[in-house]
């Protein structure tokens, strides 16, 4: 499914994705490079702009936090950041 088909599951699985991660909206919006309100926006409004749901899925993805879309909603998976053998 195309997460643009059913915007109504970004904002909870931004919050959950950046939940998880036990990180801020301020942390969040650091990371993406948006702005705390763009991040507030974006977690409680439902017709959010194209590049930032990507610059933010993208910085979720790079921390270890992807979703698998579906016409239902959303399942988040997180796979937490291994450390080298030394």
């Amino acid at each position: 499914m195309n997460i643009f088909t059913n915007v109504s599951t970004i904002a909870p699985a931004v919050r959950a994705g950046r939940n998880v991660l036990g990180w801020t909206q301020k942390d969040l919006g650091e990371k993406a490079g948006i702005s705390i309100p763009t991040i507030a926006r974006l977690e409680t409004e439902g017709n959010p702009v194209a590049s930032t749901v990507l610059r933010v899925l993208t910085t979720l993805k790079i921390a270890g936090v992807t979703f698998d879309w579906r016409d239902d909603g959303f399942e988040m998976i997180y796979k937490m950041a291994t450390l080298p053998d030394a």
